[in-house]
């Protein structure tokens, strides 16, 4: 009798088992895109965070040469230019460094 019964019900269950499938890809599918879209947003936020920690290294580097300027300036009693081209900083560049040194006192 069970088997009776389960014969003219097979539509029946197959047809819950399909709906059963289609349901549980779309959780799925859902959870995936959510899944994407947080790894993408902590990607952003990494690359900020990233973009920001090098605009302080270089900001912190560029106080470390102006100090190291400085330093030379009024240990040696050199001027800023021959301070700047025994640190081998490029001539193309003292001009921003002394810039900077006008700000550093």
């Amino acid at each position: 009798m069970c088997e009776a019964l389960r014969e003219l019900m097979n539509d029946e269950i197959e047809e819950e088992k399909r709906i059963a499938v289609e349901e549980a890809t779309k959780e799925i599918k859902q959870v995936a895109k959510e899944a994407e879209k947080a790894a993408e947003e902590a990607e952003k936020a990494a690359e900020i965070k990233v973009a920001k920690a090098e605009r302080e290294v270089k900001k912190t580097a560029k106080e470390t040469v102006l100090t190291n300027i400085r330093s030379l300036m009024e240990n040696m009693e050199w001027t800023a230019e021959k301070a700047m081209t025994a640190l081998n900083i490029p001539a193309a560049e003292h001009a921003d460094y002394a810039a900077g040194l006008k700000t550093l006192r």
